[in-house]
C-alpha cells in the first residue's frame, strides 16, 4: 500500500500525512492526531492480516482508464478496491448513491427497447412528433 492510499484509507490528506511522516527535529513536522493516529494504526494491522484475491470481470477499456486516473491519485487498482471495501465495511453502505429509476423512467426505457428491437419509429413523421411535443409541453 502506498503512504497516499494509507492516507486516502485513514481519511487524512496525502499531503497531510507527509508532514506527520517529518523528522520530528523538521520545521514541517506536525505531531498527528490520536484519531489518525488509531486510523493508520488499524488500517496496517488490517493490511497485514491474510489477504485473499477478488477477481472481476471488467471491460478492458474501462480497466485502462481507470488505472490510468487512479496512477493520477497515487493509487493502484488494487489499492481503490481496498478503499472501496473498506468504506463499505465502515459505513455499511456504498460509498456512493445508487438510485433505480422510477416507473416513468423504466417505461420509458421498455419503449426504447421495443423501438429498437421492432426497428419502428413512435412517431410516423416529425410533424407528428413536433405535434406530440406542443401537445405535452403546453404551447
Amino acid at each position: 500500500m502506498t503512504w497516499d492510499a494509507l492516507a486516502v484509507a485513514a481519511g487524512i490528506e496525502p499531503r497531510a500525512l507527509k508532514n506527520y511522516r517529518m523528522p520530528d527535529g523538521s520545521q514541517n513536522h506536525r505531531g498527528m492526531p490520536k484519531l489518525a493516529r488509531r486510523a493508520i494504526e488499524q488500517l496496517l494491522l488490517m493490511h497485514k492480516k491474510t489477504t485473499t484475491m477478488v477477481h472481476v470481470r471488467v471491460d478492458e477499456q474501462i480497466k485502462a482508464q481507470a488505472t490510468e486516473t487512479l496512477a493520477a491519485m497515487g493509487l493502484s487498482l488494487s489499492d481503490a478496491v481496498r478503499v472501496f471495501l473498506m468504506r463499505v465495511v465502515a459505513d455499511r453502505k456504498m460509498p456512493f448513491a445508487l438510485r433505480a429509476p422510477n416507473a416513468e423512467t423504466r417505461a420509458a426505457m421498455a419503449e426504447a427497447d421495443e423501438i429498437a428491437r421492432t426497428h419502428r419509429a413512435r412517431f410516423g413523421s416529425a410533424a407528428e412528433l413536433f405535434e406530440d411535443l406542443e401537445k405535452n409541453t403546453g404551447q
